[in-house]
């Protein structure tokens, strides 16, 4: 069996809505969620918009390897509305967003995934969500825990806690 860490993000729409619906979807055709973060809402990262993002990380117990995952993950995205630009280089709302953050101790460089998610220790946002759940686990490039890349980081952007009620 593998573990997969995964960022759920959305800033489209009820947000929570969308990252519970996309956990049932993962749940059905990724594996069982053995773990899940707070969520919490932040400023949107790389790119300006009035809309925060509410994030949270799951762990999920896989049969598939990274790139079943992937592909998995891109195909929930796609059924709740995502739409990719593959030209695009550039960050933009969406009603979800599915990232493979780590997956087990591996480390993959493809066209198509890098493994450890190459911003993990850029973003305060994915940081929290990750120590919520495993704060001592392993960046396998960086060889730190996820509770030292968390004291380590530099990302000034707010993020609080967010209240389930704030969106009912």
């Amino acid at each position: 069996m593998n573990i997969a860490l995964i960022l759920q993000g959305s800033n489209i729409g009820d947000r929570y809505k969308m990252i519970e619906e996309s956990r049932k979807r993962i749940a059905e055709n990724v594996g069982l969620v053995k773990l899940i973060s707070k969520a919490y809402e932040s400023e949107p990262w790389g790119f300006e918009s009035d809309v925060w993002f509410l994030n949270r990380v799951l762990m999920v117990q896989t049969k598939l390897d990274a790139h079943q995952v992937l592909h998995q993950l891109f195909e929930i995205e796609k059924q709740l509305g995502r739409v990719r630009d593959p030209l695009s280089k550039s960050y933009s709302s969406r009603t979800i967003d599915l990232d493979i953050l780590f997956f087990n101790q591996e480390i993959i460089h493809s066209p198509e995934l890098d493994v450890p998610h190459p911003k993990i220790h850029l973003r305060k946002f994915t940081l929290l969500s990750l120590f919520d759940i495993v704060p001592d686990w392993i960046h396998p490039e960086l060889m730190l825990t996820v509770r030292k890349l968390l004291e380590n980081c530099k990302d000034e952007a707010l993020v609080k806690n967010f209240e389930l009620h704030s969106e009912l």
